[in-house]
């Protein structure tokens, strides 16, 4: 999915950090709810984390949980489930659905992984986020070659977890604008 396609799905962008992790049984399915402290926020309701609410809690389909008749643990697999643990550090695309439940947008695509390489000073994205534009097709019109795929990727010096929040903060009012103008009339 591309970067595009989750902005437009999503109503929060957040880089943070896992602070819990816990699966239950309801309705006969296991779900597994992970909670992080928010760190920064690229596209939301609010980035003003004065008041002490920088929680983030995302709500997923799947994991392991112990049965409540069996009680026995038992996991269920789903696809797109995205395995977190205590520490991690992530820039998560997700939405409200519910009063109780905010999901992840595209599964495993819309979790962008944030490492520490040893030679920068600061928080890197995973490389599979530097490709920040969807690949576009190019073809000559009326000819027989074959189209050829581009992309834009960031040179590794230029992808630092705040580059990328800008970048996504950026394309999100792009899209925003887009829309507006979209419905006016000249």
């Amino acid at each position: 999915m591309s970067l595009t396609d989750r902005l437009t799905r999503s109503d929060d962008v957040s880089y943070a950090r896992v602070s819990n992790v816990s699966s239950e049984w309801r309705g006969g399915k296991i779900f597994t709810k992970v909670e992080f402290d928010r760190l920064a926020q690229a596209v939301g309701q609010s980035e003003d984390y004065s008041s002490g609410d920088s929680g983030l809690v995302i709500t997923m389909l799947g994991g392991q949980a112990v049965h409540p008749v069996l009680k026995t643990p038992v996991i269920q697999e789903v696809a797109g489930f995205v395995r977190f643990a205590p520490g991690d550090e992530v820039v998560v695309f997700s939405r409200n659905v519910s009063s109780s439940d905010r999901l992840l947008v595209g599964g495993q695509s819309g979790v962008i992984r944030v490492t520490q390489l040893q030679h920068r000073s600061e928080k890197t994205v995973d490389a599979a986020a530097r490709q920040l534009t969807a690949s576009r097709a190019t073809q000559g019109v009326g000819t027989s070659k074959p189209a050829t795929r581009r992309a834009l990727i960031f040179k590794p010096q230029d992808f630092s977890v705040q580059d990328y929040l800008n970048h996504v903060r950026k394309m999100a009012a792009e899209q925003k604008n887009s829309v507006a103008t979209k419905g006016v009339q000249p």
